[in-house]
C-alpha cells in the first residue's frame, strides 16, 4: 500500500460512482411508475448504499492521492465515525442485493413477487437498514474503545482493525457477505440452467436479455464483493507476509475495486430497457426551459455583482 496512483484511481472511480448513483435515484424520484414495481424500487435502494460506500472511499483515500493527513491523524472518533458509515453502506448494499436475488429466484421459480404493502415495505426495510445498522455498530458495542480504527500501514482506511484478539469481530460483515454470496451463486445457477437449456432456441426474446442483465449484475457483485472474502480468507489461511509474497497485487486490486460496485451497478440498470423508455418519456423541453432559465438567473447576478459598485 501507499501507491498515490493506486488511490487515485480507486478515488475516479468513487466519483463516478457516486454520479451515476445519483443519476439512478434521481431516474426513480422522478418517476412514480418504477417506484410501484416491487421488483425495481430495490434497485434504488441498492444505489443509495452504493453511494454512501463510494463516499466512504472518497473520504478515506482522497488524503492518500494528496499526501495529506488520514481520517485518523485528524481525530480517532472522526475515524470511528467514517469506519461505522462505509460498514453501513456495505452491509446494506448486500442486504439490498438478498431482496433483489430473492425477487429473481422467486419470478424464475414462478411465484408472483407481491407488491409492496405499507407492512412488507416496512419490513424490506427494517432488515436491510436495521440490520446493516446493527451489524455496523457492532465492533463499537463488543470495543467501544478500539472497534474502528486505521487498518492500514499508512493509517487512512477507517475500518474494523485486525488486531489478534478483536479480529472475529469481522463476522459482524463477513457473515452476511457469505450469505449474499451463496444466494448470488445459487441465483446464477438458475439462470444459466434457463439460459443454456429451456431457452436455448429462442435466445432473442426479452426474457433472455433479462437474464443476461441479471447475469451481469449478480456477476458483478461476486466479483467485486467476493474477491474481499477470498483475500481475507487466503490472508487467514497465511499469515499477512506470506499473503503478500504469494499475493502482491491482490490488495491492490481490492483497494482499487472499492466503490466500483456502484458503478457497475448504475450502468446496467440504467441502460436496461424499462429505465430508458421511462426517461424518454419525460418533458425534456420542459426540462431544457428550466435549465435555460436558471442559467440566465445565474449570469444576471454575476452581472449586477460586477456592476455594484
Amino acid at each position: 500500500m501507499g501507491d498515490p496512483q493506486l488511490y487515485t484511481v480507486c478515488v475516479a472511480i468513487s466519483y463516478v460512482s457516486i454520479a451515476i448513483s445519483i443519476l439512478l435515484l434521481t431516474i426513480f424520484i422522478r418517476s412514480p411508475r418504477l417506484n410501484e414495481n416491487a421488483q425495481l424500487t430495490p434497485i434504488a435502494y441498492l444505489s443509495l448504499s452504493d453511494l454512501i460506500w463510494a463516499l466512504w472511499a472518497l473520504i478515506c483515500y482522497t488524503p492518500a492521492m494528496n499526501g495529506g493527513s488520514s481520517v485518523s491523524e485528524i481525530s480517532s472518533g472522526l475515524c470511528k465515525a467514517v469506519g461505522v458509515f462505509g460498514n453501513f453502506g456495505a452491509l446494506s448494499s448486500f442486504f439490498w442485493y438478498y431482496v433483489i436475488t430473492n425477487n429473481c429466484i422467486s419470478a424464475i421459480k414462478g411465484k408472483t413477487v407481491e407488491e409492496d404493502t405499507q407492512s412488507k415495505g416496512w419490513k424490506k426495510h427494517t432488515m436491510a437498514w436495521g440490520l446493516s445498522l446493527f451489524f455496523a455498530l457492532l465492533p463499537l458495542m463488543i470495543y467501544p474503545t478500539s472497534g474502528y480504527g486505521p487498518v492500514d500501514s499508512d493509517g487512512y482506511e477507517c475500518w474494523i482493525p485486525d488486531t489478534h484478539d478483536q479480529e472475529w469481530v469481522r463476522i459482524s460483515y463477513y457473515g452476511p457477505l457469505l450469505v449474499i454470496i451463496v444466494q448470488a451463486l445459487y441465483l446464477l445457477g438458475l439462470v444459466f440452467k434457463l439460459t443454456c437449456w429451456d431457452w436455448k432456441d429462442d435466445l432473442n426474446t426479452q426474457r433472455v436479455r433479462t437474464a443476461m442483465r441479471i447475469i451481469v449484475f449478480v456477476s458483478v457483485f461476486v466479483v467485486v464483493w467476493g474477491e474481499a472474502l477470498i483475500s481475507r480468507f487466503v490472508e487467514y489461511w497465511m499469515n499477512y507476509e506470506r499473503f503478500k509474497k504469494h499475493f502482491p497485487y491482490l490488495e491492490d486490486v481490492h483497494i482499487a475495486m472499492k466503490g466500483s460496485a456502484g458503478l457497475i451497478n448504475g450502468l446496467v440498470w440504467i441502460t436496461s430497457s424499462v429505465i430508458r423508455e421511462e426517461v424518454k418519456q419525460w418533458d425534456w423541453e420542459s426540462i431544457k426551459s428550466k435549465w435555460l432559465r436558471c442559467r440566465s438567473a445565474n449570469n444576471n447576478d454575476k452581472e449586477e455583482m460586477l456592476l455594484s459598485p
